[in-house]
């Protein structure tokens, strides 16, 4: 059994990164993939190279974590991606309405988080209404490092799924390090797995 950090995550809300346990068994690889993986409401391309994988623990009909291994391991460097369905409050009337109530800028965790940025703007993904969001954060005093600073970052999208219509599908790529360690050339492969994502109204039927 090893013990890895894992990031529980719900609705574009850091909850908590705690250690949970797994076997090597349950770690899928690239080349064990798909080219294409499919769930309910959404399925994905591949990501873009063999330094990631997923975990079957991590997996389920209605979320996915997608992690990205480093050549030089680091306990406080870390690149994930997420899709999963989500949920807001009501059927929104307006593709305004819907920003605001998909407008999440907040995350939540056992230690500080403090928001540096948050933008979003209005776009479409397969004619759903969606928002595009970033967010970058502060986490001074985190466990990893007492006496230092780690910076996170998060990217990605938000649509009204056209199945459900208080449903959202959230996907998102997410970077924590030290200063030294943000490396924006891994966001060019987080931004090539967000466009292979597709919202399914049903298993291989894309939305319009």
């Amino acid at each position: 059994m090893v013990v890895r950090a894992a990031c529980l995550i719900v609705a574009l809300s850091l909850t908590a990164c705690i250690p949970v346990p797994y076997t090597w068994f349950d770690k899928v690889q690239y080349d064990n993939m798909a080219p294409r993986l499919s769930y309910q409401g959404f399925s994905f391309d591949r990501p873009p190279n063999r330094l990631w994988y997923m975990r079957q623990s991590e997996e389920s009909y209605t979320s996915v974590t997608l992690r990205r291994d480093f050549w030089v391991p680091s306990s406080t460097h870390t690149f994930y991606a997420v899709v999963q369905i989500g949920g807001i409050a009501r059927q929104p009337e307006s593709h305004e309405e819907f920003a605001a109530l998909a407008r999440n800028e907040e995350q939540h965790a056992e230690y500080q988080i403090l928001k540096e940025s948050y933008t979003q703007q209005l776009v479409t993904r397969q004619n759903q209404w969606c928002i595009r969001f970033e967010s970058s954060y502060r986490i001074p005093d985190h466990p990893e490092v007492p006496d230092g600073e780690l910076r996170m970052v998060l990217r990605g999208y938000r649509c009204l799924h056209p199945a459900w219509p208080e449903r959202t599908l959230d996907f998102f790529y997410s970077e924590r390090g030290l200063v030294d360690e943000i490396d924006p050339e891994l966001w060019a492969e987080g931004e090539v797995f967000l466009q292979g994502v597709g919202i399914d109204v049903a298993p291989g039927t894309p939305a319009a």
